[in-house]
């Protein structure tokens, strides 16, 4: 739900076969200014047995299509080894005209990192034609990841 600036969000989730619960719940408040506009949210999940996150998100989004934004989680993993594993992620995007490219790293406690880069076209109508990358720094003896996607976007 959204108040004015301010909008809400909560849910709850059961996992029937090994009967846990889960839930959700977070919020997020725009402060508008002259030429852009500044979010900050907070949010916290508990996966029941499995662990928890909690995470603090800022972005900026200017009227001249620039937008950035910055995301840091700190999750408990509940398994025989209870692993804390933090996590941050940095982002940069810029629109202009029917374009928009974008690039995001982000990387957590462990050493697993990976950074990402996208673009778009908006063909009009709502349709939108986006392709992306994204690598994978994997730690130890597993090998890096490449992904590629292309896609279309459509909005009714």
């Amino acid at each position: 739900n959204s108040f004015g600036d301010f909008s809400f969000a909560a849910s709850v989730e059961m996992d029937e076969a090994n009967d846990q619960f889960g839930w959700a719940i977070g919020g997020d408040y725009t402060f508008s200014f002259a030429g852009g506009s500044v979010n900050v949210g907070l949010g916290y999940i508990d996966a029941d047995n499995n662990g928890d996150i909690a995470a603090i998100s800022t972005a900026l989004e200017l009227d001249n299509g620039f937008a950035a934004g910055f995301v840091y989680a700190d999750g408990d993993v509940r398994t025989a080894t209870n692993t804390d594993n933090n996590h941050y992620q940095i982002t940069a995007g810029y629109a202009f005209g029917p374009f928009s490219v974008g690039a995001n790293y982000g990387e957590f406690e462990n050493g697993l990192a990976g950074y990402g880069l996208s673009g778009g076209y908006d063909l009009g109508g709502g349709a939108e034609l986006l392709v992306g990358y994204g690598h994978t720094d994997n730690t130890g003896a597993t090998a890096d990841v490449d992904q590629y996607s292309f896609g279309l976007s459509m909005s009714f």
